[in-house]
């Protein structure tokens, strides 16, 4: 027998035009986003999909390419199967995109009477404008099924959790005028599970926060500075299992002053060194803004550090950024980056783009460099669009040295050198391939 967990929505929501969801013979609901489609639902053992289109599918693909989902199309009807969680992207021309999230059965779920719990029930639609949560031991449930519509803060909070299988949509809040969810000066933090959409600004953010942990967080964002999360001036961080669809960076790790988009003093500095970040096993796709993997452009910080990024599907690389982006744009010593295991569906620009400078985004007087850089075992597309690399140092004394290219792959082939990458240098040195 397969256990689907299904969710019942407001009726007041978008719903798609294009797609109809089945899964296990029972009636899924997908959602319309400016952005994309998407749809919700948990399950264990296996999920039988079929997904019916209003018009015949001429082509389909189905991201990532790394997962090697076999389908079936019979005129206006694909069909496949699923036999782990995971999250997928349905591509038909002409055709939006239609993201699939198959949760994972949920853990822990609290209890609707819990006095250190704010339950979000199902069902309904909830305006909170912005909800803010200053205490300690709170978690903030948002139900399957359950709309919240608004933005989040939590500041100098210890043990608060954000999770659930429901929806915070802040597509009503005027663009720039807030960050979406933002916690700050925080220590053991939790966010599990949600689907955020409509950021108008930095879709989440980590401000010199200590012993976070992200799990299966989704997010669709469309207007331009829509980040989808933000490590800035925080360590230990641990960021796994998550789809990223952003109008910018997908992942940046930052050290920057708050200036809150909307001119109000900010309720805490964000500026410190970052270590101990890893991201893993998660989905990206960068639209035109930003970057897919980002460290800078702001870097107010000593030292940015221990830094790893492995098993990631890249699925698109829309814009004029890159997919592999170190951009040192003030003082921070940066070492110690590790990119494992990586495989890139698409980009259009610079693949790796690896810079100290002085950005229209820098606030430090002194440059800082960069250094000990590793990338082992990536697959990228061929090169269709004469992208190219860069590896800028700022002068001599703030250089780029020690970066490690093993088994990157380019088209299938394994590259060698920097003429094979498209790799342009200056104030750069010990560039290696293949040690």
């Amino acid at each position: 027998m397969n256990k689907l967990e299904n969710y019942k929505w407001p009726e007041s929501i978008p719903e798609s035009d294009i797609f109809k969801l089945k899964v296990n013979n029972e009636i899924v609901f997908v959602h319309q986003s400016q952005a994309a489609d998407f749809a919700i639902f948990s399950f264990e053992e296996k999920a039988d999909i079929e997904l019916t289109t209003v018009v015949p599918a001429k082509e389909v693909a189905i991201h990532p390419f790394s997962k090697k989902i076999k389908y079936s199309v019979i005129n206006n009807q694909i069909r496949f199967s699923l036999k782990s969680s995971g999250h997928l992207m349905v591509k038909i021309p002409d055709m939006p995109e239609l993201f699939i999230y198959a949760n994972p059965p949920e853990v822990d779920v609290p209890k609707v009477d819990d006095p250190n719990v704010i339950f979000f029930r199902a069902g309904e639609v909830h305006n909170v404008d912005r909800l803010t949560v200053d205490d300690d031991n709170k978690t903030i449930y948002i139900q399957g099924g359950a709309v919240v519509k608004g933005c989040f803060n939590s500041l100098n909070s210890k043990n608060i959790t954000l999770k659930g299988r429901g929806i915070f949509d802040a597509s009503a809040i005027p663009h720039r005028k807030y960050r979406m969810i933002v916690f700050e000066g925080c220590e053991n933090v939790t966010l599990e599970g949600i689907v955020a959409i409509g950021t108008p600004a930095w879709n989440t953010v980590f401000g010199a926060c200590n012993q976070v942990y992200v799990k299966n967080y989704k997010t669709i964002g469309w207007v331009s500075c829509s980040d989808g999360i933000d490590i800035v001036g925080s360590k230990n961080v641990l960021i796994e299992d998550c789809c990223l669809r952003n109008n910018d960076d997908c992942i940046a790790v930052k050290s920057v002053s708050n200036d809150n988009p909307d001119g109000s003093p900010p309720r805490t500095d964000w500026r410190g060194n970052v270590h101990n970040i890893e991201v893993r096993h998660c989905i990206l796709y960068n639209d035109p803004c930003g970057n897919a993997i980002e460290i800078g452009f702001e870097t107010q910080a000593e030292r940015i550090s221990n830094i790893t990024f492995k098993d990631i599907d890249v699925l698109y690389g829309h814009g004029n950024g890159g997919i592999f982006t170190i951009h040192n744009g003030d003082r921070a010593i940066i070492e110690n980056i590790i990119y494992q295991d990586i495989r890139v569906e698409h980009y259009f620009d610079k693949l790796v783009d690896l810079r100290v400078m002085h950005s229209r985004y820098s606030k430090d007087v002194e440059r800082g460099s960069i250094r000990n850089v590793r990338f082992e075992n990536i697959s990228c597309v061929a090169n269709e669009h004469n992208s190219i690399s860069l590896f800028g140092g700022y002068d001599n004394d703030h250089c780029i040295e020690n970066v490690y290219f093993k088994n990157f792959c380019i088209g299938g082939k394994s590259i060698d050198s920097l003429d094979e990458l498209e790799g342009y240098t200056g104030n750069a040195s010990n560039i290696t391939f293949n040690n």
